[in-house]
């Protein structure tokens, strides 16, 4: 996963082929336009597809959210 560029992070596609990722950091209010792409086994990289998602401000006590993928 990648956003303007810069890697942020990979994680595993389940058998099903959806899959999650938690950032481990806040992301600022707001749109954001992340670039998601596929590795197989051999290190070959699929073509990218967008994922947009927004971060709205949420009260105090809130948990932490995940962005939950989409079947590319």
């Amino acid at each position: 996963m990648t956003e303007n560029g810069v890697f942020l992070g990979a994680t595993a596609v389940a058998a099903h082929g959806r899959w999650s990722w938690e950032p481990g950091w806040a992301w600022p209010e707001g749109m954001h336009l992340v670039e998601v792409f596929a590795v197989d086994a051999a290190g070959v990289e699929s073509s990218g597809t967008q994922a947009p998602f927004a971060v709205v401000n949420v009260s105090a006590g809130a948990g932490s959210a995940t962005y939950y993928g989409q079947n590319f």
